[in-house]
């Protein structure tokens, strides 16, 4: 009986053996490392404004929180602190440079660029599966963003009726990213950001221009 077993233990042996050498050695070599010479990052454990700076999409939002001293702001990673940042797309953010008359970031006030940011944020991680049950959320500058879930697109939302949420609740260490393809427009306006916008005021503008006072007419 007892020669049956050490028999059997070694025509077992002997199968797993060919097995083994029939597969891939990859696959049973625990010495092989797939991220070899590489820096692995774990996405999820970074914050958001450093999520944002490592995606190339959303490249032009990470420099509006450089611009907007906001970068270090929704980088908070303290107890109790947690953010969900409706974030435009590169494409998304030069649509609206459009739409408000200027062509890059860099003619933009910093005072109007935070109100941006602030618009664009909310003080809660909130899942996607809440998101889609609320009838609005409120920014960090206090407005109330209405949602409105598109019922023909799923995973997609209207935000005011202007920001366009393509892809939900994308995740950071502290909180939770909203995709936008088409960005919202802060409820912020200066005299001098109302006369560069209107197309019957250019006189007027040039006349700011020269006198030296459109500095004080840029002040939120």
């Amino acid at each position: 009986m007892k020669k049956l077993k050490i028999f059997n233990k070694i025509i077992a042996t002997a199968v797993l053996s060919i097995v083994l050498c029939g597969c891939d050695s990859d696959v049973f070599n625990i010495n092989a490392d797939p991220f070899k010479d590489s820096n692995y990052i774990n996405k999820l454990n970074l914050p958001i404004s450093s999520y944002l700076t490592g995606q190339s999409d959303f490249s032009e939002y990470a420099k509006m929180l450089n611009y907007a001293d906001m970068y270090n702001a929704l980088n908070q990673s303290t107890t109790g602190v947690s953010f969900t940042a409706f974030v435009p797309t590169n494409d998304a953010m030069k649509d609206f440079y459009q739409r408000i008359g200027v062509d890059s970031l860099s003619e933009l006030t910093k005072d109007y660029a935070r109100s941006f940011v602030l618009y664009h944020t909310v003080k809660d991680s909130i899942l996607p599966e809440s998101f889609i049950l609320k009838s609005y959320v409120e920014n960090l500058n206090t407005d109330k963003i209405k949602i409105s879930i598109d019922s023909l697109n799923a995973g997609q939302a209207w935000l005011n009726d202007q920001g366009h949420v393509v892809q939900m609740g994308l995740s950071a260490y502290n909180g939770k990213i909203y995709v936008l393809s088409k960005a919202m427009t802060p409820l912020v306006e200066t005299v001098y950001d109302r006369l560069y916008t209107s197309s019957t005021s250019k006189i007027m503008l040039e006349a700011i221009k020269e006198t030296g006072w459109q500095k004080e007419l840029n002040i939120i």
